[in-house]
């Protein structure tokens, strides 16, 4: 069993989320999970490591935006298709957000609205 090294917890969510990088975006992302200091996403295309993008992460009111540099990326294949799965590290959210993902991944739940 790998050990976690991790100093902050995940939670297990999955959201809508939208990446835009200066005329591009991507849509129809959804998280796998995420903690203060980042989220793991499922997509289908590679976004290259070390990329800064900016991220609408489709929680409840209001949504979460911040600023991330993609940390790792893994090309996955299942079933239902190949697709990549990223980790990315934000480098800029406002504390009120940080505030509110430390909240729902301390008391382990997330409410996700239909």
């Amino acid at each position: 069993m790998r050990e976690e090294r991790r100093r902050f917890r995940r939670e297990v969510i999955s959201v809508g989320v939208v990446i835009r990088y200066n005329d591009w975006s991507l849509t129809g992302i959804k998280s796998l999970d995420i903690s203060v200091s980042g989220i793991r996403l499922t997509l289908e295309e590679e976004i290259p490591q070390g990329k800064v993008v900016n991220l609408e992460i489709n929680v409840p009111s209001p949504p979460v935006v911040a600023r991330g540099r993609v940390v790792w990326t893994r090309r996955e294949e299942t079933k239902e298709g190949k697709f990549f799965q990223a980790g990315i590290e934000f480098i800029e959210i406002k504390q009120t957000d940080k505030v509110r993902i430390e909240t729902y991944t301390k008391e382990g739940f997330w409410v996700v609205l239909p």
